[in-house]
Formats: structure tokens, C-alpha cells, sequence
């Protein structure tokens, strides 16, 4: 904090005053600071060897600070967490725990198993599920339209968007033809009488993005259409830029909100997992995937060559340790592995993003 004082000193001057408060809400205990003057954000932005030294020892602690800026104010809010138990470990009891019960339930008579499947297991699980839709679906429209509007301005939106979606898409596509050219021996292409490719059909999926209205994305889930509405949001908000300001003022408090009220239904994640896999292997759902044991070990080997190339390069250019990078984003992938759902694992994804790997919000 000192450190972030001194750079708010270097800008407004020795003779600058700052207030600070403590605060606990919830069992949350908030440090607050309001440093008057001009818009600046010395944590989150490039400001050398400094700031980066900076940014990087708050993200190894879990600690960056949120900013935002009000009514000639630079508002820096730390959230103090009590030290809890590794994401990681949660997830990986309850994964154990949910196939020792599928074991014991091996044992069980075929009335007793069905009751616990469609009776208690089902309901609860599909109305978790939909309650954790619905707010995710608000906190991506949230997260994404206010990441767009924080990068101030049309010109470095154009680049930084255009750098990222480019390099992710160039990248993928080249992956993808490397290891589709190299499984071709095992899955020779079909001759005349097979399935043709139709353009049309990746048109519709292409244009499957733009939704009808305004809301039946957010009432149906879908993450692609919700995203989409957002970019939209953020680009007007940004290309207004003032006279959009009590609109983004209106967004960061509705995203607040969101995210504490995300962040408590989260906590319930490991038992949604248990859950989850419980009523998998009572069902007997497993055999779906033995019918397609031919596919399945082709589709895992391309998504561990894609993440694995990915994870190389990140390490390589960062100079970080695999092992470090991985351990950061277990919990992320054992939520979308065991879950199935993007909404669940968003929370999770974005706290790892920001504060163990130190990436910029707005990002």
C-alpha cells in the first residue's frame, strides 16, 4: 500500500491527502482508500519495472486491489479473505467422495438407487443449475461490457481485441489442421457415399451468435448470445464515453452485486459436483461414454495437445514453471470437467485470472 501511495505521490504531489477505512461486511473485511485528483490507476496499468514488481508480488498473494474512479476520486479497494481451504482440495473430495458413495450404492437395492436419483438428487441439482445459470449469464453480460468500456477508448480496443481474438484464432486453426493431418491414418476420409460438408450449416452456426431480442439469451443460458449483447454494450458505452458515465457508474455497482451474490452461490460448487457425478454413476450413465470408445480417446488426445501447446507457450514466454501454472488452473478445468458448465466454472476462471496469474481485468 505504502508502494501505491508513493505512485499516487509522484503524480499529485506531496502535498495529495488520501482517506482510508476499514470495514467487515458479511465476515468480509474491506480496506478502502479515496485518493483525490485526476483518473489514475497505478495497479492496473504498464507503468514499468515498478508497477510490475508490484502487480506481480499482489497477484502471488491473491491480493490486487480493485479501482475505479468517481466524482474527482481514485477509489482502491482491498478484500481481506481469511485463509480457507485450496480450491483444488475441495473439488478433489468431492470427486473422491462421490465415487466411494457410487461404490457403496453398488450394494443398494434398484428401488432405494432410483429414489435417490430422481427424487432428491435430480431435482436438486437441475434447480442449482438454474439458479447458477441465471446469474452467471448477468455477470459475463457485466464482466465483459465493463472490461470493454475500462479500456478507455475505440483505438486501443481495436488493437488489443485485435491482437488477442486474431492470435487465439490463427492459433487454434493451426493446431487443429496439425493433429487433424496427424490422426488421418486412424479415421480415413469418407468417399463419395459419406456425409458432405454444407456450408450453410456453418453459416447458421456462425450467425446462431446474433440472438433474436434482448432477454432470451439470458432466460435460455446462452453464453455465446450474452457475450455478444456485451461487446455491443461496451463498444456504445465506450464510443459515448462521458455521457455514457452514469450507465458504467450503474454497471460496476450491478456487477458488485452480481459477483458477492456468484460468489456465495460458489461456495456450494463442490457439493453441486458431488452431486453431479453421484447421479451419474447411479443412473449408469458411464456406458455413453464406453459406446463411443473409439471417438472419445481421439477428442481427449486433441484437447491435451491443444492445452499442452498452449501451456508451453505460456510458460516458455512468461518464464514460468508448468507445474506453478497448472496447479493455479486446476481448480478451473476440475469444475468445467466434472460439471459440464461454463457458468459454474466463470467465477472460479475469473479469480484465478486476476489474482493468481495477475492478468488485467479488462482482459
Amino acid at each position: 500500500m505504502e508502494e501505491i501511495l508513493l505512485n499516487y505521490q509522484d503524480a499529485f504531489g506531496t502535498k495529495g491527502t488520501f482517506q482510508f477505512q476499514c470495514r467487515k461486511r458479511i465476515k468480509r473485511l474491506y480496506a478502502n482508500f479515496s485518493i483525490p485528483g485526476e483518473r489514475n490507476d497505478v495497479v492496473h496499468t504498464d507503468g514499468g519495472e515498478e508497477s510490475a514488481i508490484l502487480k506481480s508480488i499482489l497477484s502471488g498473494m491473491g491480493e490486487i486491489p480493485t479501482w475505479q474512479f468517481k466524482n474527482g476520486f481514485n477509489y482502491l479497494t482491498f478484500t481481506l479473505k481469511k485463509k480457507k481451504l485450496s480450491p483444488a482440495v475441495s473439488l478433489l473430495a468431492a470427486v473422491a467422495m462421490a465415487l466411494f458413495c457410487g461404490m457403496v450404492s453398488s450394494f443398494l437395492p434398484e428401488k432405494t438407487v432410483n429414489f435417490l436419483s430422481e427424487e432428491m438428487i435430480t431435482p436438486v441439482f437441475d434447480t442449482f443449475m438454474g439458479l447458477l445459470s441465471a446469474v452467471a449469464g448477468h455477470l459475463i453480460f457485466l464482466s465483459v461490457a465493463g472490461g470493454i468500456y475500462n479500456i478507455g477508448d475505440i483505438a486501443t480496443l481495436g488493437k488489443v481485441g485485435k491482437r488477442m481474438i486474431g492470435r487465439f484464432l490463427w492459433m487454434t486453426l493451426i493446431f487443429t489442421t496439425v493433429f487433424g493431418i496427424a490422426i488421418l491414418p486412424f479415421f480415413p476420409l469418407a468417399g463419395s457415399g459419406g456425409s458432405s460438408f454444407r456450408l450453410s450449416e456453418l453459416l447458421e452456426m456462425v450467425l446462431g451468435i446474433v440472438p433474436d431480442n434482448f432477454f432470451t439469451p439470458f432466460l435460455e443460458g446462452n453464453p455465446l448470445q450474452i457475450i455478444f449483447l456485451a461487446v455491443l454494450a461496451g463498444m456504445a458505452m465506450l464510443i459515448l464515453g462521458n455521457r455514457a458515465a452514469i450507465v458504467s457508474l450503474l454497471l460496476e455497482q450491478a456487477n458488485a452485486i452480481i459477483l458477492l451474490i456468484m460468489e456465495n452461490i460458489s461456495a456450494f460448487v463442490p457439493v453441486f459436483i458431488f452431486g453431479s457425478l453421484f447421479n451419474m454413476i447411479l443412473g449408469k450413465n458411464f456406458s455413453v461414454l464406453l459406446k463411443a470408445y473409439k471417438v472419445l480417446p481421439v477428442m481427449l488426445l486433441g484437447d491435451v495437445f491443444l492445452m499442452a501447446v498452449y501451456t508451453g507457450l505460456v510458460c516458455i514466454r512468461k518464464k514460468v514453471s508448468m507445474a506453478v501454472f497448472l496447479k493455479k488452473v486446476f481448480p478451473v478445468f476440475m469444475i468445467g470437467l466434472t460439471t459440464a458448465s461454463s457458468a459454474a466454472a466463470f467465477l472460479e476462471n475469473r479469480n484465478v485470472c486476476e489474482e493468481q496469474l495477475g492478468i488485467d481485468k479488462k482482459l
